[in-house]
């Protein structure tokens, strides 16, 4: 590796593209190349070839970046590609917590702490209550019980959402399982998200349910809780089904004082649904929500994160979210300037990130992070995490961005952080807070399939600001 990509700023070591190793690229995960191995002979490096054609011993580099290294937050054990949910937020006493939940594998993990703590001593390690349930497949942070702080998982093989008290980290020790409808109690496979989406003064979240239709259930949540929802979205029509794929954070878009509901539908071009808050009872969708629709049929908008913040300074939250498969899979990333009176399309973004390779998977990750350049407006961060079965084993890039606007590309992005290694889903989350106490927002990265601690094992990094 050259000091571009090698911390340690070795650049001797190169592995080849001739001879016996030709066939071997460098990010295969082989490494320590002594100078016993046959000699690199370089020639013009191609991107996105798979071979490491100038010899610096990163095949497929992008020509930009640095390593996506800072607090090394937790690492997941082998095939619990931990980092496949992310959410960072302040709980009831203030402090920043972030929880991290696993995006598949046959291990399933979910691991927090508050800060900086060491998740070891201060988070949490809740086994998976089996092979592939894919147990922490979504995961939130919020204040369900009497102002305690809890987690909340989702059991997504047939399970249902559990409430989890922070600290208290076993399986079994929830403190309540949320059944799903009672025509369908057993297979409740919902995304969560917590908010204070009632309006009320309590210093208590509500538990935002997406299923096929979004669901609000009031807090407290002490109990086994019945299904007794204070809020049904109903999606009125077929097509509309996939409602609640993703959810944002509930959040005050307009300046009413009442936290909007955000959720992700994947029929047709995908869109971002905007619902008003402080709604009760059964509503139809298309009777109260505006929406974001995605450009092209097939782009799947709204179903990666969608997170929101001022971007632009004007004192409306903005959204900022992707569209996965847009550009024949190279992605794409949209910042959307709140309020949001009326429907619009992506295509109006205010800021788009256009990929600049194929497969690059762009807008997977996405957040807003507080100003880290003094400016006194709030940067914006995409993450391109590459499709793992079609991105010719590239490591993923995260890219961050002062006063976005306009079309943007990887070479406008004021820093670019690039994966440690093959495939390893670099930037398949993001999150934003202040961490460390210091008053400036840090930003929190997954690595979802990075391998230095075991096979797909996973890191979340933490990368303190300020970054810029």
């Amino acid at each position: 590796m050259d000091a571009a990509q090698d911390p340690t700023g070795g650049a001797t070591d190169a592995p080849p593209t001739s001879g016996p190793y030709a066939d071997v690229p460098s990010d295969t995960g082989h490494s320590g190349w002594t100078s016993t191995d046959p000699p690199c002979i370089p020639v013009e490096e191609v991107v996105a070839d798979g071979v490491d054609g100038d010899c610096d011993g990163w095949a497929d580099e992008f020509g930009v970046g640095e390593p996506l290294e800072g607090v090394q937050l937790a690492t997941g054990t082998r095939h619990t590609t931990l980092g496949g949910s992310l959410d960072v937020r302040a709980v009831a006493d203030g402090e920043v917590w972030w929880l991290a939940g696993s995006r598949y594998g046959d291990a399933d993990m979910l691991v927090g702490a508050p800060g900086l703590a060491d998740p070891s001593v201060e988070g949490v390690l809740v086994p998976s209550p089996g092979f592939y349930t894919y147990f922490s497949f979504f995961v939130t942070l919020g204040n369900f019980d009497d102002a305690a702080t809890v987690a909340v998982s989702n059991t997504s093989s047939g399970g249902n959402p559990r409430v989890y008290p922070l600290g208290v980290w076993d399986e079994s020790e929830f403190v309540t399982e949320v059944a799903g409808p009672p025509d369908d109690p057993y297979s409740f496979n919902a995304t969560v998200r917590a908010g204070n989406v009632d309006g009320d003064l309590e210093p208590l979240d509500e538990l935002v349910l997406g299923v096929g239709n979004l669901y609000v259930i009031d807090s407290p949540i002490g109990v086994p809780e019945w299904w007794n929802p204070r809020l049904t979205v109903i999606a009125t029509a077929p097509e509309w089904h996939s409602l609640g794929f993703s959810l944002g954070p509930p959040t005050d878009l307009d300046g009413d004082g009442l936290e909007e509901l955000l959720a992700g539908g994947q029929y047709d071009s995908g869109r971002v649904w905007v619902i008003p808050g402080g709604l009760s009872g059964t509503v139809a969708l298309l009777d109260v929500a505006v929406w974001v629709e995605g450009e092209v049929v097939g782009d799947d908008l709204g179903t990666t994160q969608i997170e929101t913040g001022d971007a632009n300074g004007d004192g409306h939250a903005d959204i900022v979210t992707g569209a996965i498969l847009a550009n024949a899979r190279a992605g794409r990333g949209y910042l959307l300037n709140g309020p949001f009176p009326e429907n619009r399309s992506a295509a109006d973004a205010d800021a788009t990130l256009e990929a600049d390779y194929p497969n690059d998977f762009c807008g997977v990750g996405g957040s807003i992070l507080g100003d880290q350049d003094g400016d006194g407006t709030n940067e914006v961060v995409w993450s391109c995490p590459r499709d793992l079965y079609q991105g010719l084993a590239l490591p993923g890039r995260i890219q961050l961005y002062a006063n976005a606007s306009g079309t943007l590309g990887l070479a406008d992005a004021e820093r670019v952080w690039v994966g440690a290694s093959r495939a390893d889903s670099a930037g398949w989350a993001t999150g934003a807070g202040d961490l460390n106490g210091d008053g400036i927002d840090d930003l929190v990265v997954s690595a979802s399939h990075d391998d230095r601690a075991a096979e797909n094992a996973g890191i979340i990094w933490l990368l303190e600001g300020p970054l810029l």
